[in-house]
């Protein structure tokens, strides 16, 4: 549990955004006392009242010491974790809000309780509660751009659009705005505006690791797969550096997907193993070097690690019943063919849908004859999934 600091007043304007100085913290003077006796009274905000009760839940009634506005600040625009915390945030934004008789500090109060409210998920409060700091302060940068993120998750693209455009209004000069309108413009698969807006946001900040990485991701959706490799590969050079910014697993399986689109299976590969070089955890990474690996170009191929990546994906997704397939058929292509009928008698046997398929697609092959039931291994139906296994037949993308 976070400590209550009592009395702190000193060095802690740095958490107000909308301009609270030292000479605001005057007017408001509460004691561990004040807290417990509002948390008994009858008091008519329901809100309120529950904030009251928060800190007096864990605030001692004879704790010595008061609370002036920069103290409430101070646990309201606290990075609080674990989440667990975001609830006592909360409950002193709320109270500063309600007491505090300056304008600016209210809405710093409204600002960080919707940050909080953001952070957990509640989407809808965190947009009332930066309406009313917008209402307050309405060139108030910073709520604009968290308004606008809190309307996308919650599915409004278009006021989210409306917010950065206020926000970029206000002040052309900084780049936060247009890289997050980008990302709207990505999720509405505009991507020539998305790809504007990053490249303005480079402009403005061109070492920003993690609006380069958004400008890769719009120009391989728009299919301009060389551009956004040459950012891939920008930030990919940088290392473990941009690992606090960029998820670099997932930047790797985006340099790979841009190489597998573009035919190069070398590249595709080499990528493909740095992500399961940084998360072993990732296991369609481990997918796809399976099939490279097994069925890609000669310079890639290897069944021993094409049979390790199948199994390894296996282990982490038991239930992906293509890749079962998959390791099904580099069993046959390593020659083992006892081992790939099993195995592929293990997926056909996971389901109907599956035992049915294989069937059908062994009639279709001429391996069963026709009028063989499909709703049941007969030997003759063993027999004919042997000589396919022998063959390596594709069943699946049949």
């Amino acid at each position: 549990m976070r400590a209550i600091v009592l009395g702190v007043a000193a060095g802690i304007a740095v958490f107000g955004l909308a301009g609270i100085g030292p000479s605001d913290a005057k007017e408001i003077a509460l004691g561990a006392a004040d807290f417990h006796e509002r948390c008994g009274s009858d008091e008519p905000d329901i809100r309120l009242k529950r904030a009251w009760c928060a800190v007096a839940d864990v605030l001692s009634p004879d704790a010595e010491g008061t609370f002036d506005t920069m103290g409430l600040l101070y646990h309201c625009a606290y990075d609080a974790e674990p989440v667990l915390e975001w609830g006592l945030q909360i409950a002193f934004c709320d109270i500063l809000a309600a007491w505090s008789e300056e304008a600016a500090v209210r809405a710093d109060a409204r600002y960080w309780s919707a940050y909080a409210l953001d952070e957990i998920g509640r989407y809808d409060e965190a947009i009332a509660d930066l309406d009313y700091a917008l209402q307050l302060q309405p060139d108030f940068y910073n709520a604009l751009l968290n308004r606008g993120l809190a309307k996308r998750k919650n599915g409004d693209l278009g006021g989210a659009v409306d917010d950065y455009d206020a926000a970029i209004e206000l002040e052309p000069a900084r780049m936060d705005a247009y890289n997050n309108r980008g990302t709207v413009f990505l999720r509405l698969e505009r991507y020539d505006r998305a790809i504007a807006d990053f490249q303005k946001a480079l402009d403005l900040q061109p070492g920003n690791s993690l609006t380069r990485f958004n400008l890769g991701l719009a120009l391989q959706r728009e299919g301009r797969l060389r551009a956004a490799l040459a950012n891939y590969e920008a930030l990919a050079a940088a290392g473990d550096a941009i690992g606090e910014v960029v998820d670099i697993a997932f930047l790797h399986g985006q340099r790979a997907e841009a190489y597998a689109d573009l035919n190069d299976g070398a590249a595709a590969v080499a990528a493909y193993e740095d992500v399961v070089s940084h998360d072993p955890s990732v296991s369609a990474a481990h997918f796809m070097l399976a099939q490279f690996r097994a069925f890609g170009p000669d310079e890639v191929r290897d069944f021993d690690k094409a049979l390790f990546h199948a199994e390894e994906n296996l282990r982490l997704d038991p239930a992906d019943g293509v890749g079962v397939y998959v390791l099904a058929r580099i069993h046959a292509a390593k020659g083992d063919i006892e081992s790939a009928v099993a195995t592929h008698r293990r997926l056909a046997d996971n389901h109907w849908v599956y035992k049915s398929l294989y069937i059908s697609v062994l009639k279709q092959k001429g391996y069963l004859d026709g009028d063989a039931p499909e709703d049941e291994w007969s030997e003759a139906a063993q027999a004919a999934l042997t000589e396919c296994a022998r063959e390596n037949c594709t069943i699946l993308n049949e």
